[in-house]
């Protein structure tokens, strides 16, 4: 469902919203820190999944099987599809109080071909 949402629909700049929630939470300067870059807006794309009322739920109450599902499709955007792991280009973001996921790219990264290459 996510990497379907993720092919289907791309990547999209980032916006105000999302960018603050990631400087609000330290996502940002964690991510300057461990790439040893500075970020603006410009430099980033998202996609917000679209999930389903029952998928939300289950983030919500950290259902098993629909909490794993997200952290292996997390592990395999972060730590599969990267090649650089001292660089890391791309977040995955869940957050189960809200019952939401979204996913945070360096527009430098072209995330959508390493996608196709790997699904090869």
């Amino acid at each position: 469902m996510l990497l379907k949402q993720l092919l289907e629909k791309g990547l999209k700049p980032a916006i105000f919203s999302i960018f603050n929630y990631i400087e609000d939470n330290g996502y940002l300067v964690e991510w300057e820190n461990v790439s040893q870059e500075k970020f603006s807006i410009d430099d980033l794309e998202y996609i917000y999944f679209q999930l389903p009322e029952n998928i939300k739920n289950g983030l919500k109450y950290r259902n098993k099987e629909i909490t794993k599902t997200f952290n292996e499709f997390k592990f395999l955007i972060e730590n599969k599809i990267q090649f650089d792991k001292n660089k890391p280009k791309t977040m995955v973001l869940i957050n189960k109080d809200n019952g939401e996921c979204f996913l945070i790219n360096q527009k430098s990264f072209d995330l959508i071909s390493e996608l196709k290459n790997f699904a090869r």
